[in-house]
């Protein structure tokens, strides 16, 4: 929804009837997740089943399954970022892959790098968290009961993660599609800026 509205250039006339940027990111991005989730629900069942005759146990299902969640929570959300920067649908699914990689592959990778960089192991263990990957050995029993907190720290890293690119989204449509001025820029965004203003809000 976010990139039709842009594509067809009538985020412009959206914005005109009261509803504010982040209403709409935060408003598509949860039209999507809501979507996702409906069809993600009905593989649970087939996935427990798997997991029974694996030998896995409840609780590693059940991690697995929140990995599978947060995962899709920074991978929409990330979608939506790109959306808010690209002008066509091509150049949005590329911009997405190449995020939603450099999420799986360059983090780690970054953080394995400054492993060797006296900057300390926040940064880079911040940077590995962030890798499905690392999310998926952590939910692991073996790798749960050999760091538990690791596992709720990933799942952190990746829900940071997706709040971070909406609220980037909503920047990157704001310096688009307002002005440039405070004051303009505050009655773009927030309902009771226009109302201080005696502007319509589109409420009555």
């Amino acid at each position: 929804a976010l990139g039709e509205e842009i594509r067809a250039g009538t985020l412009e006339l959206l914005l005109h009837t009261g509803v504010t940027l982040p209403e709409f990111v935060f408003g598509s991005f949860t039209a999507k997740f809501l979507h996702a989730l409906c069809e993600f629900i009905p593989l649970v069942p087939l996935l427990l089943l798997c997991a029974a005759m694996s030998g896995s146990s409840v609780w590693e299902f059940w991690r697995v399954v929140s990995v599978w969640l947060a995962i899709l929570f920074a991978s929409l959300a990330l979608a939506t970022f790109a959306a808010a920067f690209a002008r066509d649908e091509r150049q949005a699914l590329s911009a997405t892959l190449i995020l939603v990689v450099g999420m799986a592959v360059w983090f780690p990778l970054a953080g394995l790098i400054t492993e060797t960089v006296p900057l300390g192991p926040a940064p880079s263990g911040l940077l590995v968290l962030a890798s499905p990957a690392a999310a998926f050995r952590k939910a692991l029993d073996s790798g749960f009961q050999r760091d538990p907190d690791g596992f709720y720290r990933s799942l952190g890293v990746q829900f940071c993660l997706g709040i971070t690119a909406l609220s980037a989204a909503c920047f990157a449509l704001r310096q688009r599609f307002c002005c440039q001025s405070f004051p303009a820029v505050l009655r773009c965004c927030f309902p009771p800026a226009r109302f201080w203003a005696g502007e319509p809000t589109g409420a009555g």
